[in-house]
C-alpha cells in the first residue's frame, strides 16, 4: 500500500490597526523640481515616519531593501478608438519581476521621525533600469509598517517617439508626422531636434551574360534637414510633401543637458 498526504501550515495572528504612517520619496537633484536621475547619479532617499495620534516615530528600527531591474520606455500615441488597437500593442505593464536584491541595510530615525540613506547607480551602462525600494519600520512596540517607491535611471534626460499621422499617402499629398519627448516619468518636456528625411527605393540586380553586376538593394537619398522644437506639451507636428514614390526615413536627433543624443525615427510609405 502507497500513502499520500498534503499539508499546509499557517500562522493567525489578530489584526491591529496601523499605528502610525511611513512615508518615503526620492529627493530631487539640485534645481530641478521632480525626481529624475540618470545613470551615474546618487540617488538620494528620504523617509517620514509619524504616529496617526501625532508625534514622530523616533528611535525606530529601519531595514531598506534596494531591488534593481532592467527598464525599457515605452510610448503609444492616443487614438481615436484606442480599443481597436488593444490586441496588437504588447503590455509591458507584467513584464518585471522584483528584481535583484542589491542593498540591504539597516538605521534609525531621528527625534523627528525621519531617515535619509543614499544609493550609487552604475555609470557606463547599456541599459536603463527601475528601482523599487523598499522600507521596514519598526518602533519601540515592535509594530511593523513597510512602505515602497519605485525610481527610473535612464541613459538620458528624456526620450522622442514618431509616429505618422496616416500609413499611407501618394506623392504630392502632404504627409505629417507626430513628434512627442517626454521624460521616463512620462512627463512632457520641451526639446529642439533636427528632422532628416531621406527616400529609399527599390532597385533591381543588374545582370549582363548572366553575371551579376549589382544587387538587388535599396538606395538611399538624404533629401533635407530641418530644425523643430516641441512645445510645452511635448508635442510638435512635422510635415512635408513627398514628389516621388518609395518610403522614406524621418528621424530625429536632439541632445539633453549632458549632450547625450536621442534620436528616433519612423517611416512614411508613398
Amino acid at each position: 500500500n502507497v500513502d499520500f498526504g498534503q499539508e499546509a501550515l499557517f500562522r493567525l495572528e489578530e489584526y491591529k490597526l496601523p499605528e502610525f504612517i511611513v512615508n518615503i520619496k526620492t529627493k530631487p537633484k539640485e534645481g530641478e523640481a521632480s525626481s529624475l536621475y540618470q545613470l551615474g547619479d546618487t540617488v538620494e532617499v528620504e523617509l517620514d515616519a509619524q504616529y496617526y495620534f501625532g508625534g514622530p516615530v523616533a528611535g525606530a528600527e529601519v531595514e531598506y531593501l534596494i531591488y534593481q531591474n532592467n527598464y525599457n520606455h515605452f510610448y503609444y500615441p492616443i487614438r481615436k478608438y484606442g480599443w481597436y488597437y488593444e490586441d496588437i500593442q504588447p503590455s509591458y505593464y507584467n513584464y518585471y519581476d522584483q528584481g535583484a536584491l542589491i542593498t540591504k541595510e539597516t538605521i534609525k530615525t531621528d527625534e523627528e521621525g525621519k531617515a535619509a540613506f543614499s544609493f550609487e547607480t552604475p555609470k557606463n551602462s547599456n541599459q536603463d533600469f527601475n528601482y523599487r525600494i523598499e522600507v521596514r519600520v519598526v518602533d519601540q512596540s515592535r509594530r511593523e509598517i513597510k512602505a515602497s517607491t519605485e525610481i527610473k535611471v535612464t541613459r538620458q534626460a528624456f526620450y522622442a517617439y514618431l509616429n505618422p499621422k496616416q500609413n499611407l499617402y501618394r506623392p504630392g499629398d502632404k504627409a505629417e508626422v507626430d513628434i512627442k519627448t517626454l521624460t521616463a516619468n512620462n512627463d512632457p518636456v520641451s526639446a529642439d531636434g533636427k528632422i532628416t528625411v531621406s527616400r529609399n527605393w527599390w532597385k533591381d540586380a543588374v545582370i549582363q551574360n548572366e553575371k551579376v553586376l549589382s544587387e538587388a538593394r535599396y538606395d538611399e537619398n538624404v533629401l533635407f534637414t530641418k530644425f523643430v522644437k516641441t512645445d510645452d506639451k511635448g508635442e510638435a507636428i512635422f510635415s512635408f510633401e513627398p514628389e516621388q514614390d518609395g518610403y522614406y526615413v524621418v528621424q530625429f536627433t536632439g541632445f539633453d543637458a549632458n549632450g547625450k543624443e536621442i534620436t528616433s525615427q519612423t517611416n512614411v510609405f508613398v
